[in-house]
């Protein structure tokens, strides 16, 4: 009788660590890295891992250390917004290191080191150059990319044409801007392609603008992500405009940000 009474106390002690444990296939953790004035993103999902950006050349031991902190050995999607060094630095020794099953990039090639590098290093890989939005899933996350919509803009053309990307999950949106500028921003919100989002990374390392404030009004996040440094923090307008807005504000300036869901619960 006291053994089957046991067994019983075991079971239902299994049954509810089981229901209380966090389900990994409804969970998601976002690492940006303190790496400055420079943009990288690594998204864990379901085993698999997926990098925006790859900030500076000389970032790439900080970002493959969190990769190898987290067990990546294969880098499953690699998105590259622009191809400015602060973006596409370290995807070169990256690629090398890891490979990639995809990558996604705009249409705007760049006569530069870290551009050649990168061309060289993706060479017979899986690429796709995004000249239309385009959507596809990624485990349990739904990601939609936004291509740039003009053939050359007025203004800073590379940083414009950053592919934006939004990832969604469980009702949770996290929308990466890369580093677009006012043209782009009201040409997006023309478009009524940003939503109201959980999570906003600010563009262009926090630079302020009217554009870049109604951006904010139209995502109104809970959280907003500033990547930049001590050397080169956001303006000040901006830290005003989301203080005022109650929005939480991370910047990586004073460390690693890291960023998890699970199920519906947004983790910061």
């Amino acid at each position: 009788m006291l053994k089957k009474l046991i067994a019983a106390v075991i079971v239902l002690t299994g049954a509810l660590l089981s229901s209380c444990a966090p389900n990994s296939t409804s969970s998601m953790k976002i690492i940006a890295p303190r790496i400055g004035k420079a943009d990288c993103f690594v998204i864990l999902h379901q085993g698999k891992c997926m990098l925006i950006d790859t900030g500076e050349s000389d970032d790439f031991h900080e970002i493959s250390s969190i990769l190898l902190s987290e067990g990546v050995t294969h880098i499953d999607v690699m998105l590259i917004t622009h191809f400015d060094k602060d973006h596409v630095g370290s995807a070169a020794d990256l690629l090398n290191k890891y490979g990639a099953g995809k990558i996604y990039v705009n249409d705007r090639k760049k006569n530069s080191e870290e551009y050649q590098a990168f061309a060289e290093a993706s060479g017979s890989m899986d690429k796709t150059v995004v000249t239309e939005d385009t959507e596809f899933d990624f485990g349990d996350i739904r990601v939609q990319i936004f291509a740039p919509d003009a053939e050359k803009y007025s203004e800073d053309d590379q940083n414009n044409a950053s592919l934006v990307t939004r990832l969604t999950m469980l009702g949770r949106s996290y929308l990466f801007t890369g580093d677009v500028l006012d043209e782009r921003i009201a040409s997006l919100l023309a478009e009524d392609k940003i939503a109201v989002s959980d999570f906003l990374k600010i563009p262009h390392h926090g630079s302020w603008s009217e554009e870049v404030s109604r951006l904010i009004d139209a995502a109104s996040p809970r959280v907003a992500l500033v990547t930049c440094s001590q050397k080169n923090p956001p303006d000040q307008e901006l830290l005003d405009r989301l203080k005022e807005m109650g929005i939480k504000t991370l910047v990586t300036s004073d460390g690693n940000v890291i960023l998890t869901q699970n199920g519906k619960d947004l983790m910061y």
